[in-house]
């Protein structure tokens, strides 16, 4: 992970979520990130091998599921 500050804004970027572990890993991990971020702003981008519609995909995966949020 980056870590990017300039006056009050903080950037977190850069996380890339292995599909062979457990989507729960990998959304504590981002909890952590906020709960560490708390009171800036925050950006995080992820490859997260999740598919879904929600973000207009054809198909929803296990790792895109709405029950893993």
């Amino acid at each position: 992970m980056v870590e990017i500050i300039k006056g009050s804004l903080k950037i977190l970027v850069s996380m890339y979520f292995d599909r062979e572990n457990l989507i729960e890993h990998d959304l504590v991990k981002i909890k952590a990130v906020l709960r560490h971020a708390k009171g800036t702003g925050v950006l995080i981008a992820t490859d997260s091998n999740a598919r879904s519609t929600l973000w207009h995909d054809r198909l929803t995966n296990t790792r895109g599921s709405s029950k893993n949020s």
